[in-house]
């Protein structure tokens, strides 16, 4: 890693772009003080050691870390982000900096990917979802749900969540699935203005739900915040992303969970779509439901829309 040769003073810089860089607090200092104009800055594959950033002239940011370990921080520390000029915000995979995000109301734009290293253990008290209440698109994927670490590290930031009244993009990783997809529900609950979601069920969330022997009593609704049917009368477009075959039996009762509690349901698809033949498909949802009917104890069978896996739903 090298650093960034300062003092480099510019009045005028406003885009600025490093790679394999050591960021760390006296190199941040730096760079508000001699580029007082920045408002777009890219920090890639860089060696995050920053643990306060902040800025009243930057519009854009964006950080990706090294996967170099011996560049990762010893210790486990908070990378507060100040910016409450921010517009865009990008977070990729920072080892050992647990995200607070103090003051970004303007952002609109926010995209981050967490993993366990981020945060150490899973009792650590962060501010994430909470911070970005104005955004109007929003992306957050995590590894496996059956990792523990960030699910439950998000799902405590959540009841300090005002209304998402701008959102109209949101993108989850599997995490959403957590605590029999509390995360999901509540979150739809809370952004009347949604119009497009997206759930990305990746590949190693396929290998642990195949292994792990509670992996449907994990991700069934079980909690008062799913048994509620809601409205999202502008939601329009439902996607669930799958890479592997053996990704039916998930996606399978999140369309059921999603089809029992908002009403109308709009346009659900599965991708790529799976072919089913129909005895198959029956004995997937009877299963779901039947499941489903029981940690919830108040479901009647006409309240279900039962899920179609070749991209729709049948009433």
């Amino acid at each position: 890693m090298e650093g960034y040769p300062f003092p480099f003073t510019s009045v005028y810089l406003k885009i600025l772009g490093l790679s394999r860089c050591f960021i760390d607090d006296s190199f941040v200092q730096n760079l508000s003080s001699c580029c007082p104009v920045l408002d777009d800055l890219d920090l890639m594959d860089c060696a995050i050691h920053v643990t306060m950033f902040s800025s009243t002239t930057l519009k854009s940011l964006s950080i990706t870390s090294t996967q170099t370990d011996k560049d990762f921080p010893v210790e486990f520390q908070y990378l507060v982000i100040d910016m409450p000029n921010l517009v865009s915000l990008s977070l990729e995979e920072i080892p050992r900096r647990i995200i607070h995000l103090m003051d970004v109301s303007s952002v609109e734009t926010a995209s981050i990917y967490l993993f366990s290293l981020y945060f150490g253990h899973s009792q650590v008290q962060c501010s994430i979802l909470s911070a970005l209440s104005n955004a109007t698109s929003l992306t957050l994927v995590s590894p496996s749900v059956y990792e523990d670490v960030v699910p439950k590290v998000l799902r405590r930031d959540l009841p300090r969540c005002a209304t998402f009244s701008k959102l109209k993009r949101l993108h989850l990783g599997k995490w959403f699935l957590s605590g029999g997809c509390y995360p999901l529900i509540y979150l739809l609950r809370r952004s009347p203005n949604i119009e497009k979601l997206i759930l990305q069920l990746d590949r190693s969330g396929a290998y642990d739900y195949a292994r792990l022997a509670n992996a449907y009593a994990e991700i069934y609704p079980t909690c008062k915040e799913a048994a509620a049917t809601f409205g999202c009368g502008k939601l329009r477009k439902i996607r669930i992303y799958c890479h592997l075959q053996r990704d039916k039996r998930r996606a399978a009762i999140i369309m059921l969970a999603l089809s029992t509690h908002i009403s109308p349901l709009p346009s659900m698809k599965v991708k790529p779509p799976f072919q089913f033949s129909k005895v198959c498909l029956l004995k997937l949802t009877m299963q779901a439901y039947r499941i489903l009917k029981l940690h919830l104890g108040l479901l009647r069978s006409n309240q279900v829309l039962w899920p179609c896996l070749d991209g729709g739903v049948k009433e």
